[in-house]
């Protein structure tokens, strides 16, 4: 159990809603300054707008957004919606257990046809109760 002792105080600032934060400008603030911190060790560009990430492991530039369910029954399943493109999910990372519903996620992968993604990597940005969505 030794391992997990320098996770906790990253998995508290992930799994606790942002609480205290009266204003809108607060709270995009907040986020921001939330998700910067779980992009430690990968490379970012930060200003006065927000943030970029440039590169993930060696990788480039990742594809940001927020994870949505579509269809129903057996059709059902995950996409990524980002600023510009609304991709589906697919491979062995595209499962709602690992790319959660409402999550904010960075993802790597090979784009096919403009319209789904093979997820190679994935990263959590922000759970749903701190996920500012659209991106």
């Amino acid at each position: 159990m030794l391992w997990l002792s320098p996770l906790v105080p990253a998995l508290a600032t992930l799994l606790v809603p942002i609480v205290g934060v009266n204003s809108p400008t607060q709270r995009a603030a907040e986020v921001t300054r939330l998700e910067v911190a779980r992009l430690e060790g990968h490379t970012i560009e930060v200003d006065s707008l927000g943030y970029s990430i440039i590169d993930i492991a060696g990788e480039g530039a990742p594809l940001v957004g927020c994870v949505r369910v579509v269809g129903q029954g057996q059709w059902q399943h995950l996409v990524l919606e980002t600023q510009t493109q609304r991709l589906s999910l697919s491979g062995p990372l595209a499962v709602p257990r690992i790319a959660g519903p409402n999550y904010k996620v960075w993802v790597i992968g090979k784009v096919r046809n403009n319209k789904s993604i093979e997820v190679k990597r994935l990263g959590i940005l922000a759970t749903p109760q701190n996920a500012i969505c659209p991106v």
